[in-house]
């Protein structure tokens, strides 16, 4: 399961209540998750 899916299934399944760190935790894993992408996506000279 990816981490986009799995971030999914527990915004769909919030009728247990998350506590709020484990929310944000969530959430901060999800914008790591799209930075790396963003990072795969860049053509390689920038990170040079």
């Amino acid at each position: 399961m990816t981490m986009n899916q799995w971030f999914a299934y527990m915004y769909l399944d919030l009728n247990i209540e998350l506590p709020p760190l484990l929310l944000l935790m969530v959430r901060l894993m999800v914008r790591l998750d799209q930075l790396n992408l963003a990072l795969e996506l860049l053509p390689p000279r920038l990170l040079a």
